[in-house]
């Protein structure tokens, strides 16, 4: 009588395969989400996001009160509603 070989293989499934993809993938975004909110706390504390923001705001916020970039007036010295105008034109 011949006897039969018996070898462990392994058969995984397709659905098993999925499952571990699903898995992995799961495990890549905690991963990620983790970066990054350990890179936002890290912005945060040392005060990158304000300096960012703070540094253009200078300028834009003069811009928006006086019509000028020119920083070296004071502020509402170059407003045009605070210089004396008259309907006469220039008289120079």
């Amino acid at each position: 009588m011949k006897q039969k070989k018996t070898t462990l293989t392994s058969k995984v499934s397709h659905h098993d395969q999925a499952g571990q993809l699903v898995l992995e993938g799961v495990l890549i975004m905690i991963i990620f989400l983790g970066v990054a909110v350990a890179i936002k706390n890290k912005f945060n504390d040392n005060g990158y996001i304000g300096s960012l923001t703070a540094g253009p705001w200078a300028s834009i916020s003069k811009m928006m009160s006086d019509g000028t970039w020119d920083k070296t007036k004071s502020e509402g010295e170059s407003h045009p509603l605070t210089q004396t105008l008259s309907r006469e034109g220039d008289t120079n």
